[in-house]
């Protein structure tokens, strides 16, 4: 099946999924056709733990498009709904991003063919390559510049600059070689894969983004969170280099 799945995590985004879809479809309906290679997509919606209307703005979203739909898969942490419903659908290439669009549809597209139409097994969005830029609080930036410098300290098989920006694409190649050995489902979940990816020897392509994250209801703890991913990041670390596990 030549098609492409797009994982749109969600909790009490009511304020954002909507538009957040119909962005989504638009510029991805226009420019694969212009594409003419034959592929098509759907959108899963993973996510119905909410509080607030999202429950019922993603079951109105999956009866407007025919190519929309509500997954039933959930979990707490959106790494195991992304890990879930890669492992248990049948699509050639998937992607997934925040619903916040903390990037433009237009880069998150580009990273999107970059594993469709170039030939990479896994592309993401990066904060940390040339031509990119982030309009982010200062606190943020602190924290994920030392998680991604202790990353490529710990686990110098990743060879990207950025592991935890919030847009990914892979092919069924990852989906079924990589993801089966990923365990966390919390934010380390994207590191794994990027360290299994490297370890496999696949392809992947770094997309310089513009970044902007200035929601003021951000789910982000920084310090409790940025304390956990770090000890997960030394347990693997331990696991992998010194146990050899």
């Amino acid at each position: 099946m030549n098609k492409l799945l797009i994982i749109i995590p969600v909790y009490n985004e009511e304020k954002t999924l909507e538009s957040t879809i119909s962005e989504i479809t638009a510029y991805f309906d226009e420019h694969l056709a212009r594409k003419g290679s034959g592929i098509s997509y759907d959108i899963a919606i993973a996510g119905r733990s909410s509080t607030d209307r999202t429950n019922e703005i993603a079951e109105r979203m999956a009866e407007k498009y025919e190519n929309v739909f509500y997954s039933e898969i959930d979990h707490p942490y959106k790494g195991a709904r992304i890990h879930k419903i890669s492992m248990t659908s049948d699509y050639a290439f998937y992607a997934f991003i925040d619903c916040d669009l903390p990037i433009s549809v237009k880069e998150f597209y580009t990273i999107v063919c970059e594993v469709v139409y170039n030939g990479s097994d896994m592309a993401i969005a990066s904060k940390y390559v040339p031509g990119a830029r982030q309009e982010r609080p200062l606190s943020r930036v602190i924290t994920s510049r030392a998680y991604n410098f202790l990353v490529r300290l710990l686990l110098p098989k990743i060879k990207t600059h950025d592991a935890l920006c919030g847009a990914k694409a892979w092919n069924r190649r990852v989906a079924e070689t990589v993801f089966p050995h990923v365990m966390n489902t919390f934010y380390f979940f994207d590191t794994e894969i990027l360290y299994y990816c490297f370890e496999k020897g696949y392809k992947v392509t770094e997309i310089p983004v513009f970044y902007k994250d200035m929601r003021t209801d951000s789910k982000v703890n920084v310090l409790n969170d940025s304390w956990t991913v770090g000890i997960t990041l030394l347990k693997f670390f331990v696991r992998k280099r010194i146990l050899g596990k």
